[in-house]
Parts: C-alpha cells; structure tokens; sequence
C-alpha cells in the first residue's frame, strides 16, 4: 500500500510539472502573439485597460516559467555567497516609490556584509512576492519593515514584517500549498494565482534553507527566511 501510495504522488508531481511546463509554453507563444498587436491595440478606446491586462498576463507567464525551471529542479545555486544587499537594493528600486504611494512606512535594516548560497533570482522573487502581498493588504499609514542580518554562523535571515490585515488561523498552515490563498476569491478582489508562498519555500528549500509565517488576523504578518551561508 505504502509503495502504491508513493508511485502515485510520484505520478501527480510528474503530471503536475508537465501541466506548469506545457502551460508555460502555451502562454509565452501567446503572449508574444499579443503583444505585437499591442501598439496598435493601446491606441484604441479602453487601450489602458488591455495594457494592464497584458502586463498581468507576463507576470504570470514570467512566475510559470520560473516555476517550471523550479520543479524540474533546474535552479542551480551559486558556489560562491551573494550579497543579499545588492539584491535587496534592486528591489527596492522599485518598491520604494510603490509604498511611497500607497502611502505606507516602508522600512529597512540590512547588514551590508550578509551574504547567502541562493539563486539570486530566487531571492529577488522571495522578497518581490513577500513585499507584493504586505503592500496589497496593509493600510495606508501601516509599516513594512525588511531586515536582513545574519542569523548565526551557519544562515542568513530574511524577515519582512507588516502591520497589514493578517490572514485566518485556519488558513495560515495551507499557505504553502500550491494554488492557496489567505482570502476569499469570492470576497476579495487580489490579483494572485495562489503561488507566491508554495515558490518561494520551494527557492529556500532547493537552496538549503527554510520558511515560515505567522500571523495574528487584523494585526500583522511576518514572513522569516532563513538562507545558507556555503
């Protein structure tokens, strides 16, 4: 039964990658397709509205595409530590302006000297996908706080806190799930696919390190990374 049971998640992680990789495809081509009738597209009445649509469609066929390099086991992690500072600070080139008008405190303390064994594209979508949610769900005049400091001799540690809405005790342990959510589809009107979380511990895994949430709904949510140093 036991030997039954494993073929069987062994042929659902198969199906499953194959569904990411043949999606992945299917929609670049598309995308590609679109956009070279967007110029003439964007010109038209609701042209804003088909260019949104466009760059949400990217995203997603950029976070698939990722993902299939992911579960095919096709990251690979660099022999010798990254700068976390370097990395984080091309994030916040973009982020900085984001919180700036959405009118929350974004807030940052980083060791200049940290460093860590990971994909550094990983990393820069760890922390992308962390400060996407804590931006969408805390109030304007709310805090978001980045540190990154080493952990002990062996991690380095990434922890983004917010002052946001918090998430539902019953949801908090699925979150990692694929496809799973913190709201209500049916509620809530977020953009997501439900694949932030599920990738980036499979980035943490995949490089020798680990993560985790908390959350008090209402209140906050912290999200922890711990990375390896070699």
């Amino acid at each position: 039964l036991a030997n039954q049971e494993f073929k069987l998640e062994e042929e659902i992680d198969k199906s499953q990658s194959e569904f990411i990789s043949n999606t992945s495809v299917r929609l670049s081509k598309d995308v590609a397709s679109i956009s070279a009738l967007a110029p003439s597209i964007v010109k038209e009445s609701h042209g804003d509205t088909f260019e949104n649509g466009l760059k949400s469609l990217k995203k997603a066929v950029s976070k698939l595409a990722y993902l299939d390099k992911l579960t095919s086991s096709a990251i690979s992690t660099p022999n010798i530590p990254v700068s976390l500072k370097t990395l984080a600070d091309e994030v916040f080139v973009t982020y900085r302006p984001i919180a700036l008008k959405s009118q929350i405190n974004l807030k940052v303390d980083i060791d200049q000297k940290v460093q860590a064994s990971v994909d550094p594209q990983g990393f820069k979508y760890i922390l992308i996908s962390v400060l996407d949610n804590a931006v969408k769900f805390t109030k304007p005049g709310g805090d978001i706080k980045v540190t990154i400091k080493d952990h002990n001799k062996k991690y380095a540690l990434l922890r983004v806190q917010d002052t946001g809405a918090g998430i539902p005790k019953n949801k908090v342990e699925s979150l990692f799930a694929p496809f799973s959510r913190g709201t209500d589809t049916l509620k809530f009107d977020y953009e997501g696919l439900g694949l932030d979380l599920y990738m980036d511990k499979l980035i943490a895994e995949q490089a020798g390190g680990n993560i985790a949430l908390s959350s008090i709904e209402g209140a906050y949510t912290t999200v922890t990374v711990k990375l390896p140093k070699k």
